[in-house]
């Protein structure tokens, strides 16, 4: 009788043993999950104190204005020159994206002063950059000077 009353305890091993392992991974802490995605999670807008060094250089509206034409900007650490003798000083920048940036332009030249809004992007990996002004309201496209 005792025979029989092992069996079904024999029989549940033998399945049990036939069970093949679970094939989901095991499950990360909580702090690790956490931290792993607050790292990957985008943030807000950084306040920048000058121009990061790829905007920075020369730019020209056409290959021509790289040798000095009319369409010849010069970006630096916190100031924009144009070859029409305008100079604009940035502030109030924010990088919104890795490729974009807002700041407010102080623009100087002989015949006076003007303020505007600006967003500069930068495209084509690097080799362009988009310079658009809210105040005169305009859209301006740059390559990148050669050296």
């Amino acid at each position: 009788m005792t025979r029989f009353a092992l069996l079904p305890l024999g029989f549940a091993l033998v399945l049990a043993a036939c069970d093949p392992a679970p094939t989901s991974a095991p499950v990360a802490n909580d702090a690790a999950v956490n931290a792993t995605a607050n790292a990957a999670a985008p943030v807000g807008p950084q306040k920048l104190t000058a121009f990061p060094e790829e905007y920075r250089g020369r730019w020209g509206m056409t290959p021509a204005d790289c040798k000095g034409g009319a369409g010849l900007m010069t970006v630096a650490a916190t100031t924009l020159s144009f070859n029409a003798g305008v100079k604009a000083t940035a502030k109030d920048m924010l990088a919104v994206r890795p490729d974009r940036l807002t700041a407010t332009l102080d623009y100087t030249n002989r015949k006076g002063n003007w303020t505007s809004p600006t967003t500069i992007t930068l495209q084509d990996d690097g080799k362009a950059l988009l310079r658009e002004d809210t105040r005169p309201s305009g859209m301006f496209r740059y390559q990148r000077c050669a050296g």
